[in-house]
């Protein structure tokens, strides 16, 4: 693992134009990106921010600061890289759980999990040790796998520990690192099965590959899907690379955090909608 030598800075501009000269965005000259034979679109997530922590994806490192120290003018400006080593490929996305205690990073075709780290502070070594789980090297990883579209963690999941990755042949898998890294819990896809036929198909790759994903509930996380009624909450909403959107319902963890009141609303909302197909078949 390469790791950089830094030296801590100080600047003299305005936050947040002073954030642009930090080192912890610095590439060295001799690093070498790691091999990648994708060359299409690619979804690239490489900085986020967990309270008042920056976190940077450069190559295979994972690069954490505090941002309080960086407002500082008199602070020293430095970063501590994380060493996670299961991740040894070149990082596209990083997206955190709610709880802020998970990353799970994806390159193009690898997905893992990094346990994070309380605080970026800590003692004076630059690294600091995280554990870090490969997920499913099987079905991510191996030779002619699928191009990682995207993941994310489901808001409902119980510990928050729903991992769902969508890869381009538009497969949607749940994985969950506290019980099983290596096989999927629940498996979704987004294109149904189609006969073999010996007619003239127009379809091309673009109205079969995935390129992104989103959850209907995402606005629930907090509140267990409380505050609506139908189905949203277990919607699952895919973006096909020609432009189609198609939704998978009903779609949820398989341990699932929801509000009861969520339940009570649901089961009267489809009561209601089969009442309402019943008077109209009557007609």
């Amino acid at each position: 693992m390469h790791i950089q030598t830094h030296y801590p800075t100080s600047s003299d501009a305005p936050w947040p134009q002073s954030l642009r000269s930090h080192p912890i965005f610095d590439v060295p000259e001799d690093l070498q990106p790691l091999p990648n034979a994708y060359s299409g679109p690619q979804r690239r997530s490489r900085v986020l921010f967990r309270d008042s922590d920056i976190l940077v994806a450069v190559n295979n490192q994972i690069r954490i600061a505090s941002l309080q120290e960086a407002k500082s003018p008199r602070s020293p400006r430095s970063y501590k890289t994380l060493h996670a080593p299961q991740v040894q490929f070149q990082i596209e996305q990083m997206v955190l759980n709610a709880d802020g205690r998970l990353l799970a990073v994806a390159g193009t075709h690898q997905v893992a999990v990094v346990v994070l780290p309380s605080s970026s502070r800590g003692g004076r070594s630059p690294l600091i040790e995280c554990k870090s789980i490969r997920v499913a090297p099987f079905y991510y990883g191996a030779k002619g796998s699928p191009r990682i579209a995207k993941l994310d963690w489901h808001p409902l999941g119980e510990g928050n520990t729903s991992l769902f990755v969508l890869t381009a042949d538009a497969l949607l898998r749940e994985f969950d690192v506290t019980m099983d890294a290596e096989e999927p819990l629940q498996t979704f896809s987004f294109l149904q099965k189609r006969k073999k036929s010996n007619t003239f198909n127009m379809d091309d790759s673009q109205s079969t590959e995935t390129m992104s994903f989103t959850f209907g509930c995402s606005n629930y996380d907090a509140q267990g899907a409380r505050g609506t009624s139908d189905w949203t909450p277990l919607t699952v909403y895919g973006l096909l690379r020609n432009g189609d959107l198609y939704a998978l319902c009903p779609v949820c963890p398989s341990r699932i955090r929801v509000d009861p009141v969520f339940i009570t609303s649901l089961e009267a909302y489809v009561r209601g909608k089969e009442a309402l197909a019943l008077n109209d078949s009557s007609l």
